[in-house]
């Protein structure tokens, strides 16, 4: 029995479609031709060419060069981009908050549809769009509580390398570790969402030794561009393009 493609040209029709976008310039992207999803529940999600550009997987800037914003990801991204715009719209944060989560793990879901093999590497795309859950929907209280939580995380991996380089005691990277452990538990939304503290916990000590090494890499090669016409922005962003003046209309 041949399995159905998860990827879709219409509900109707089950050939592989082929994603056409064109440019928006500085670097955005509109979809020409809509496609489906259906989902490992059966349940069947249209992509339409709808209007609204997308900046495909939304990765930062220093972390292009670990997570690819197009590749096999193009079609997830842009699945996800429509069902976050569909949320966006919606008055009932609950309702809004609910659709966001279910579009989340359907990015993850549709990621390995799309050959994404790592497990790891869906999950930590799933977390960057989880937090962005939390930052348009997330109740107040859970966004305070989360945001916390992952600080103290963050600070309980310093004080362990503090501990293990100097005569500081393990207990205060015990403290902080356990504190953050209370916040993200405090909240029901977070308990439900605990792999991404547990992603948080994995990947906070690599990104940070990435982003130090980064930020002086592009400060290393950008500061002599500032005596030869180049600008603050030129060093963290070098190959980002701005958007072209407005044309002025007759007075």
């Amino acid at each position: 029995m041949i399995s159905p493609m998860p990827f879709v040209t219409s509900e109707q029709d089950d050939t592989d479609p082929t994603v056409k976008l064109a440019v928006v310039p500085p670097r955005r992207f509109l979809l020409i031709e809509g496609f489906g999803y259906r989902a490992h529940d059966g349940s069947f999600w249209d992509v339409p060419a709808d209007g609204v550009s997308t900046d495909l997987a939304s990765v930062p800037g220093p972390l292009w060069s670990l997570l690819a914003s197009y590749g096999r990801q193009t079609r997830p991204a842009l699945l996800h981009d429509h069902i976050t715009e569909s949320a966006l719209k919606l008055r009932d944060r609950q309702a809004a908050f609910d659709l966001r989560d279910r579009g989340d793990d359907l990015f993850r879901e549709s990621l390995a549809d799309e050959g994404v093999t790592s497990g790891s590497r869906r999950w930590t795309f799933w977390a960057g769009v989880t937090l962005g859950k939390y930052a348009l929907h997330g109740t107040f209280l859970a966004t305070v509580l989360g945001l916390s939580s992952l600080v103290s995380l963050w600070l309980t991996w310093e004080l362990l390398v503090a501990t293990a380089f100097s005569a500081a005691p393990w207990s205060w990277a015990g403290v902080a570790g356990t504190v953050s452990v209370i916040l993200w538990l405090a909240n029901g939304d977070l308990r439900r969402d605990w792999p991404l503290w547990a992603m948080a916990l994995w990947l906070l000590p690599p990104f940070t030794i990435y982003l130090v090494v980064w930020f002086v890499t592009a400060l290393w090669i950008g500061i002599p561009g500032l005596f030869t016409g180049g600008s603050l922005s030129d060093i963290v962003m070098p190959t980002e393009r701005s958007a072209p003046p407005q044309a002025q209309g007759p007075r």
